[in-house]
């Protein structure tokens, strides 16, 4: 009898090992990807018009520039001089077309990010209306003039690699699912 016991607890010992390990490879072989379809690409270049939370956004260039380049050209922003830090600029014409007043700072900013491709950058920014005391509401039909303005500093690009950084594909992202759309630079306009 004790020789039985023993044959049976080592035959339900392997039917749990076996059955768990039949459980880790059904799961292993699934692929939650497949439930959720690709997200569509949707990307816009230099001079094209997009259309976002009502909004009609076009970009007009993207600028490469140190402390003092944006203290010189944005004295209002207030830029404390930091060694080694640098700022991406993308200048857009933002338009309201919908049917209320649209906060870009609340509505519109908190979404957007800048990612730089091959070398791995990615920041959120701040943003600046031009020509009119950093106003960022828009009312019905207005149109201004933005900045959006990205710190670089050496803790996400290091000096030895902002060569091969402006010479990257940026990405200004408004959305990534399920439509993936986004302002796409290829490399900056023009730097420092």
């Amino acid at each position: 009898m004790i020789h039985y016991n023993k044959i049976n607890k080592k035959y339900i010992l392997w039917m749990v090992i076996v059955g768990i390990w039949l459980i880790v490879c059904v799961i292993g072989n699934i692929n939650v990807n497949n439930r959720f379809p690709k997200p569509i690409d949707e990307y816009y270049y230099l001079g094209d018009t997009v259309e976002y939370l009502g909004m009609q956004i076009k970009a007009e260039e993207i600028l490469y520039k140190n402390d003092d380049g944006m203290i010189d050209n944005y004295p209002e922003i207030n830029i404390k001089k930091k060694e080694g830090r640098n700022w991406l600029v993308v200048k857009l014409d933002v338009k309201n077309v919908s049917d209320k007043v649209i906060d870009f700072e609340t509505d519109i900013l908190p979404n957007i990010a800048m990612v730089a491709y091959p070398i791995g950058y990615m920041n959120q920014g701040s943003a600046y209306a031009l020509k009119d005391n950093k106003q960022l509401k828009f009312s019905l039909e207005e149109e201004k003039e933005v900045i959006i303005y990205f710190a670089v500093g050496n803790g996400q690009v290091r000096q030895e690699r902002r060569k091969k950084f402006l010479e990257s594909q940026f990405y200004l992202d408004f959305s990534l699912y399920p439509e993936h759309k986004a302002f796409v630079f290829n490399g900056v306009d023009s730097k420092i």
